[in-house]
C-alpha cells in the first residue's frame, strides 16, 4: 500500500486511560474453557451461570499453530446483548501482546499466532447488564506474510474500539516507525470520528482510502489523546492507522471509531436456505434466517448458468414455481452497512411425480 508519510508533532508525554476489557488473559485463566476446533461456527448464550467479571463471558480453547492467521467473530443475536467483545489469549508460556475488539453487536479479532499450543478465546458482553444469544466463528488459515508478528489489520465497525499495543514487532513505515491499522466500511455522507488513547506514547491517528492515499490525520493530540472527524465521500473500505510521535516509544492503545448516522453491523445468515427436492410443477417457498440491523432487502438470483436477478423481497423468504427443471439460486442480504451472500441452494423437481 502506498502510504504517505505522516506529519510528526513534538508533544509533551502524558498518560491517558481508556476503558475496555483489558483483562482477558486473567479471564481466560480463571474460567473453564470449552474446546473448539478451527473453522467452527457455533451458537451459545451469555446468561447467569456463566463466568462473570464486569459482565458475562465465555472462554473457549483451541489448538493453534505458529504462523497461522486466526480470525474470531462474535455476533449478538438478541437486543438484550447490544455490545460484545472478543479477544485471543496466548498460552501461558507466550508473552504475545494480543488484540481485543469491543463495542457494537458484532466484533472480529485477527491475529498471527506466535507459537504452537493451546490458545484461548474470551467472548463476552461489553455491557455489564448485557445477556443473550450469540454466534461465534473461528477461522484458521496458513500465512506466508513476511510482515512483523504484530502486523495484522483488524476489522472495526462504528461504535467500536480496538485495544492493542504498539510493540517492536508492529507494522513499520520505511523509516522504521511503528504503526497499527484497522479497516472500516465507510458509508457515503457519514462522518466518522476516530480517536486514539494511549499509555506509553503520544499518538497520531490517520485515515487512508483504498489506494493508500492519506485523506486526513490528527494534528493536535494532547494528554496522549488524538482524534479527527472524517466526512466519507464514497462508500467503501477505509484504513485507519495509529502511530507514535516518537518512533522509540511503544505501549498500549485504544483506537475508537464512532459514526454520525450509521451503526454498521453487516447482515448475518443464521440459517442458510436449504436444497429442496419437490414434485414436478409444484410451487415451493424457500426461507432463510438473517440477523440484521435496520431495513434489509433480499435480492434473489438464478445462478444455474450465469447470475440473473429474479426479484427482491423485504424478508428472507421467496416462493418459486411451478418448478419444472433443476435450478441453482442464491440470495444476497443488504442493509446500510453492506451485504451478506447465502450459500448456493438447489431446487430440483422429480419428473416421475406429476
Amino acid at each position: 500500500m502506498r502510504w504517505r508519510f505522516l506529519v510528526l508533532l513534538l508533544l509533551m508525554p502524558t498518560i491517558a486511560a481508556a476503558a475496555g476489557p483489558r483483562n482477558v488473559r486473567s479471564q481466560a485463566e480463571g474460567c473453564v474453557a470449552t474446546t473448539l476446533s478451527c473453522n467452527t461456527n457455533i451458537g451459545a448464550q451469555l446468561a447467569p451461570g456463566d463466568c462473570e467479571e464486569d459482565g458475562y463471558y465465555d472462554v473457549y480453547g483451541f489448538q493453534g499453530t505458529a504462523g497461522n492467521i486466526v480470525e474470531v467473530t462474535i455476533r449478538s443475536l438478541d437486543d438484550s446483548l447490544p455490545d460484545v467483545y472478543i479477544g485471543i489469549v496466548p498460552p501461558s508460556s507466550d508473552a504475545s501482546k494480543t488484540p481485543v475488539v469491543y463495542g457494537n453487536r458484532a466484533a472480529t479479532v485477527r491475529y498471527r499466532l506466535a507459537s504452537t499450543g493451546t490458545w484461548a478465546i474470551v467472548a463476552g458482553a461489553a455491557d455489564i447488564n448485557g445477556s443473550g444469544k450469540y454466534r461465534l466463528e473461528i477461522r484458521c488459515s496458513p500465512s506466508t506474510s513476511s510482515q512483523p508478528q504484530n502486523c495484522v489489520t483488524q476489522q472495526t465497525l462504528c461504535r467500536q474500539s480496538v485495544l492493542w499495543d504498539l510493540t517492536p514487532s508492529s507494522c513499520r513505515f520505511n523509516n522504521n516507525q511503528p504503526y497499527a491499522q484497522a479497516e472500516i466500511l465507510g458509508q457515503a455522507g457519514d462522518v466518522i470520528r476516530v480517536e486514539g488513547d494511549t499509555v506509553g506514547f503520544q499518538p497520531i491517528v490517520a485515515i487512508y482510502n483504498g489506494r493508500g492515499d492519506l485523506l486526513t490525520q490528527s494534528f493536535t493530540p494532547s494528554f496522549r489523546h488524538a482524534q479527527f472527524d472524517f466526512f466519507v465521500p464514497t462508500t467503501g473500505l477505509y484504513t485507519i492507522l495509529i502511530t507514535n510521535v516518537d518512533p522509540n516509544e511503544v505501549g498500549e492503545f485504544t483506537l475508537t471509531t464512532t459514526c454520525s448516522t450509521s451503526g454498521c453491523t453487516l447482515p448475518l445468515f443464521t440459517k442458510q436456505p436449504e436444497d429442496l427436492h419437490v414434485r414436478y410443477g409444484q410451487t415451493v417457498t424457500v426461507t432463510a434466517e438473517v440477523n440484521a440491523i435496520g431495513t434489509t432487502t433480499y435480492e434473489w438470483s438464478d445462478v444455474t448458468d450465469f447470475p440473473a436477478g429474479i426479484g427482491t423481497t423485504t424478508t428472507p423468504s421467496r416462493t418459486f414455481g411451478p418448478v419444472q427443471s433443476r435450478r441453482t439460486y442464491v440470495v444476497v442480504a443488504t442493509n446500510a452497512c453492506g451485504t451478506a451472500v447465502s450459500r448456493q441452494f438447489v431446487i430440483d423437481p422429480d419428473p416421475t411425480k406429476r
